[in-house]
């Protein structure tokens, strides 16, 4: 079964287009679009991906599906010690975290935190040690410039492969510096039930690595015709 983004599994080609016009337009000289995938079928090996960043010069995606793309590193959390980061990061001036809202079968939602997953080698380890805990300590190593999470439509079910049997249009991006900010209000786009299980945010919140809490947040809302 393909993992299209209109099923909300996969990154908009939209999306991506709209960061490319954006950051290219800001003089960004090269930028590197990357994800290390769970199987072959993704939106960043989509045709449609690929032309999107075609169109920018300086664009690039790089489909990072082999360990070679991959350097240990240590990590100051309480159960994530150390772990398989992709290189790249190591050499990027700016690290923009693109998520898809969607609800996952082991952490109740995937959103930012969970998205970068994407940028790890053995995800099995995080699973077998405490699934929560090892996401919210990757926030000590790194602290995205930019989270962007596209909420505009959601899976409430059966992910994070779906297809959902419930669907949710909320028709919002979601922009933060602050990761456990962005998550925090994204979950609340779900079920009560559902986003009282994502632990990790609120793991995350006290360990100091972001703002958790709604009402202490600035929050401004933009419409776009």
């Amino acid at each position: 079964l393909p993992h299209t983004p209109a099923m909300a599994t996969t990154t908009s080609p939209e999306l991506i287009d709209a960061l490319c016009r954006y950051f290219t337009g800001k003089k960004v000289k090269r930028l590197i679009i990357t994800d290390h995938t769970l199987q072959k079928a993704s939106g960043f090996e989509d045709v449609e991906a690929v032309k999107v960043a075609d169109k920018y010069p300086g664009v690039k995606i790089v489909l990072a599906n082999e360990q070679r793309y991959f350097e240990p590193v240590e990590v100051p959390g309480r159960v994530l010690k150390r772990t398989e980061v992709l290189k790249l990061l190591s050499r990027a001036d700016l690290v923009v975290n693109v998520a898809t809202a969607k609800h996952h079968s082991a952490t109740s939602v995937s959103l930012a935190a969970k998205n970068l997953m994407g940028v790890i080698w053995n995800r099995g380890w995080w699973h077998k040690n405490g699934l929560h805990q090892c996401i919210a300590d990757f926030g000590t190593f790194i602290k995205p410039t930019w989270c962007v999470v596209d909420a505009t439509r959601i899976m409430l079910d059966r992910g994070p492969k779906g297809p959902s049997e419930n669907m949710k249009k909320p028709d919002l991006l979601i922009v933060s510096t602050d990761q456990v900010a962005v998550d925090a209000y994204t979950a609340t786009l779900f079920p009560e039930a559902t986003a009282a299980r994502a632990k990790y945010i609120q793991m995350a919140a006290s360990m100091g690595l972001g703002c958790a809490d709604l009402s202490r947040m600035a929050i401004h809302k933009i419409e776009v015709d």
